[in-house]
């Protein structure tokens, strides 16, 4: 901060070294400290970096402010968000740092202003995240919105969201702020109908932490599916849904799951609750059939079906660290259950179930059924199963590595109903909430008996 701006605040910038671990630079009501401040832009100048919110917004009220990121070695090379804070002006906040962006609390551009943000300079790995109450809303739909060098089209309600992906669908889309699906009454079709195009991975839908509330899709015609998006090739990400009534009443070829019926792209950090029905074969709490990859993602939906799952109807693809805490049941015929996965084909990894199954006898706590191609690792089920085994229903892969189910929650003594199990063990609540089961790399899990009653969690997906 520039002297003379730093004393009308009766604040100063500091240039002391921390020793501090922590270094984030972090945007919080505490005091300004070793933060440089000239001209507009703002640099860290030790590790133990905060930018007051009050400082923050009385430059925005005065012009364009860049807050980056240092070398992450002796100055801040990421970016926390730890309290609310707007701006009214037309001035454009960038953010550009070389690791996370984490808003654990909500950003509001209350008037014509605009918003850059850029993350993983340092480690491309790195990401935007959303964390708590953390959201980004614009109370103008033609403000400026730009992530990594991309424009983004704004929308605050779903049918114009709906419009303007129709209207270009590998473009990039961001939901502007919460919106109550309540007043649109039922739908009859996915109310989008397609993100992306098949053989390209454009297309982004953004959600910004921001929940789509109360949306209602109840399908009786051939071939539609009761879900917000129907066919997602590109990202849909940061996307809250709750309270959902996705109903897929034929059954057969269609299919009910709360965001998505069949994705082919990536869905990550998207959360949904509610109930997931239908006469659907493959309904799914958050996807019913996944042919590309879904991360960081979880569930706490009622899921019913021919072959449900708390998180994924049938997946063909890739799940990785993702949960479900919901419940789930078979509402006929002989095919399973699983408290996250219906029908796995192809790959779970660092992911996890509580939720319960009702299956009459072939459900798994983990997946209904698993086949030949597939692999389940360093996954656990603790829910309650009502007729099944503990993780698998029908195992018919060669083996697992890692796995493990609550012997007492569960209420089951065998891990799989069919096949060979290998690699799946079962575990007393009390030695699951010891310590990390062996295979559970600390790089990914974390484990409190403060934090999700005590049970490993995902450090890149904590409970909420």
């Amino acid at each position: 901060m520039s002297q003379p701006y730093a004393a009308a605040l009766g604040v100063f910038a500091l240039s002391l070294a921390s020793t501090s671990a922590h270094a984030d630079i972090n945007i919080s009501n505490k005091p300004t400290q070793n933060m440089s401040c000239d001209a507009g832009v703002c640099t860290p100048t030790a590790k133990n970096a905060v930018l007051n919110i009050g400082d923050l917004e009385g430059m925005l009220a005065g012009g364009d402010v860049t807050v980056q990121g240092g070398d992450g070695i002796t100055t801040a090379a990421g970016l926390e968000i730890d309290h609310s804070f707007r701006w009214s002006s037309k001035s454009r906040l960038t953010l550009s740092v070389g690791n996370n962006i984490i808003v654990n609390a909500p950003v509001t551009v209350a008037g014509a202003g605009a918003l850059t943000l850029n993350y993983g300079e340092i480690k491309p790995e790195d990401d935007l995240l959303f964390r708590k109450k953390g959201k980004i809303q614009f109370r103008h739909i033609n403000s400026s919105l730009i992530i990594e060098g991309a424009s983004y089209v704004l929308a605050n309600t779903l049918s114009s969201l709906s419009a303007a992906i129709a209207a270009n669908p590998q473009g990039f889309f961001a939901l502007a702020s919460d919106y109550d699906a309540g007043q649109d009454g039922q739908y009859s079709v996915a109310p989008i109908h397609a993100l992306g195009a098949e053989g390209s991975t454009d297309g982004v839908l953004n959600g910004l932490g921001n929940t789509i509330q109360n949306l209602a899709v109840v399908t009786y015609a051939k071939r539609t599916s009761a879900s917000m998006i129907h066919l997602n090739y590109g990202v849909v990400r940061d996307v809250n849904l709750t309270n959902v009534d996705m109903r897929a009443e034929r059954g057969g070829n269609e299919d009910a799951g709360g965001l998505l019926a069949s994705n082919y792209g990536t869905v990550k950090h998207c959360f949904v609750s509610g109930g997931v029905g239908g006469e659907g074969y493959y309904n799914g709490g958050l996807v019913a059939i996944n042919d590309g990859t879904i991360v960081a993602s979880h569930s706490s939906a009622t899921v019913s079906g021919v072959e449900p799952g708390g998180l994924v109807g049938a997946n063909r693809g890739v799940v990785s660290q993702s949960f479900a805490t919901g419940s789930v049941q078979k509402i006929r015929g002989t095919r399973s259950v699983g408290g996250l996965v219906g029908a796995n084909d192809e790959t779970i990894t660092d992911s996890y179930s509580t939720a319960s199954t009702s299956d009459r006898g072939n459900g798994g706590g983990l997946a209904g059924e698993t086949g030949y191609h597939s692999s389940i690792t360093t996954s656990y089920s603790t829910g309650a199963v009502n007729g099944g085994a503990g993780f698998i229903g029908f195992d018919s892969a060669p083996g697992h590595s890692a796995d493990y189910w609550d012997i007492d929650t569960s209420g089951a003594t065998n891990g799989c109903e069919t096949g060979s199990c290998d690699g799946v063990t079962g575990l007393t609540d009390a030695q699951l909430k010891s310590s990390l089961p062996a295979g559970f790399d600390p790089e990914i899990w974390g484990q409190s008996p403060n934090i999700n009653n005590g049970y490993p969690y995902l450090l890149a997906n904590p409970p909420q």
